[in-house]
């Protein structure tokens, strides 16, 4: 017997499970990616408050001294280039390239003001590497999921078959061998208290109504509906049933 309801079940859970993580992990990405730039902002916010007095001390010396100064961005992985703009127009960078010629996906936090002199400073943070880290916990996500399946899948087949699949094969397959022959009825063992329990006590009922009306059925069609008395082919077998061994002894004692 092949039973299509577990493997339904799994299907549309598995479906289920599926589609709620999908959506789980498309907000809890937009979450992170918002808690990294944040993170990203508050240790640049950090660093240019810490460092400014300096960075703009190195500026009044000269480019490369402003340079060096601006070179201390590069302990955040997260920062590729620096840009300190001056009163007067002039503008330090590191590196020493213009920043918008970096192919890299980036965007700018702009710190106007910061200095003392009035100069401002903006920073590019990639957003490769917000999305890196975003993506490193994804997977961890994703592998999670992928075990939590497996064990439900496994655990649900074993729960199946324990608590489910032995008693409906059980019960289908007594039901079977009593609908092959009624007057050889017996009363189906009950496995379980529970609903399959209440099913198999309403079909050992049923099939004793049925007995019940197949003997109803069997008395009518060998009685007179109006008399109630044997009809000619009943009365016919049970004389046949008393005579013939009456008949018997006659022949075997005349012999």
């Amino acid at each position: 017997m092949k039973f299509t309801i577990f493997p339904k079940f799994i299907f549309l859970t598995t479906l289920f499970v599926v589609v709620l993580s999908g959506v789980t992990l498309y907000a809890f990405s937009h979450f992170r990616v918002k808690y990294y730039e944040g993170h990203a902002s508050a240790q640049l916010a950090t660093a240019v408050v810490g460092s400014g007095g300096m960075i703009e001390t190195a500026a009044a010396v000269g480019p490369l001294e402003a340079r060096n100064a601006l070179s201390l961005f590069s302990m955040f992985p997260f920062a590729l280039c620096v840009e300190m703009t001056l009163p007067s127009g002039t503008v330090h960078r590191w590196p020493p390239i213009n920043c918008t010629i970096i192919q890299e996906e980036k965007y700018p936090l702009n710190y106007p003001g910061v200095f003392s002199n009035g100069g401002d400073l903006r920073v590019w943070v990639s957003h490769k590497w917000v999305e890196d880290q975003v993506f490193g916990e994804i997977k961890i996500a994703l592998v999670a999921m992928g075990v939590f399946l497996l064990i439900f899948v496994l655990g649900s087949g074993l729960l199946f078959y324990r608590v489910v699949g032995r008693s409906v094969r059980f019960l289908v397959a007594s039901v079977r061998d009593v609908a092959q022959d009624l007057t050889n009825f017996e009363e189906i063992r009950k496995l379980s208290r529970d609903e399959i329990g209440e099913l198999t006590d309403a079909l050992n009922r049923l099939f004793e109504r049925v007995r019940g009306y197949q003997a109803d059925l069997l008395k009518l069609a060998e009685t007179d509906s109006l008399t109630g008395i044997y009809n000619r082919r009943k009365f016919f077998e049970e004389a046949e049933k008393i005579l013939c061994p009456a008949w018997a002894a006659v022949f075997h004692g005349g012999g």
